[in-house]
């Protein structure tokens, strides 16, 4: 069942247009869930001001991490103008596209979408599992582009094998071409025994949904958030 709760901001990370929160519960009591889950965030004095956001923390660690992209809504507009010490409603968990401990994934990400990707593969580090996980991560830019780094060690650790694409900018050694969903399914051995977890702009998901459908992939193998 979702629970809601009061939670203090901690920290404010900046990178371009995206905000990095991490939020400490009032009580001491995080709420619980799993690795690509999201929550509600609410204004307290206006729970009719809200919306939803992936958790890029494990379900471990003592505080959620959100990342969050400012586009000038009135949520996000909102969010912004909140400083280090201010309280925000917490509304939670929902969502299916959770990882529960499967072995072989592969994890499609656009822009901030990579949210609840980092959610599942720091569970997967942190917990040493040991399988055939992949990230396809792509954006406009690497220097506006949250994660990098961290995904970059991850990968240089064998915990996933990662392929970045930044579509408007050089960025060597990264490609500039889009996914494609084909050619991802082509690398698979045995394709139909992967889990596929997407999220991102709607046009992506939904066509990428549609092809691996076509192909045999079963949609409770597909888990799948997007936005815009």
């Amino acid at each position: 069942m979702p629970e809601s709760k009061l939670y203090i901001i901690r920290s404010i990370q900046s990178m371009g247009d995206t905000r990095i929160l991490k939020l400490f519960p009032e009580d001491g009591k995080s709420i619980g869930f799993l690795p690509g889950q999201f929550i509600n965030l609410f204004k307290i004095d206006d729970k009719a001001l809200t919306r939803a956001y992936s958790i890029a923390s494990p379900p471990s660690w003592p505080y959620l991490e959100l990342a969050i992209q400012i586009i000038g809504g009135k949520f996000t507009s909102y969010l912004d103008t909140l400083k280090v010490g201010d309280k925000i409603g917490v509304m939670g968990p929902f969502g299916k596209n959770e990882y529960k401990g499967g072995k072989k994934a592969v994890m499609i990400a656009g822009g901030i979408g990579i949210t609840p990707m980092m959610g599942m593969i720091r569970h997967i580090a942190e917990k040493r599992i040991q399988g055939d996980f992949r990230l396809y991560y792509f954006a406009k830019q690497m220097s506006n582009t949250a994660y990098v780094s961290e995904l970059m060690s991850y990968s240089s650790q064998g915990i996933i094998k990662a392929d970045f694409r930044f579509t408007r900018e050089e960025s060597l050694p990264f490609s500039k071409e889009r996914i494609d969903i084909e050619k991802v399914i082509a690398e698979l051995d045995d394709f139909k025994q992967y889990e596929f977890y997407l999220c991102g702009p709607v046009a992506m998901v939904n066509s990428f949904s549609d092809v691996l459908i076509s192909k045999g992939i079963a949609k409770e193998q597909i888990k799948a958030d997007a936005f815009g």
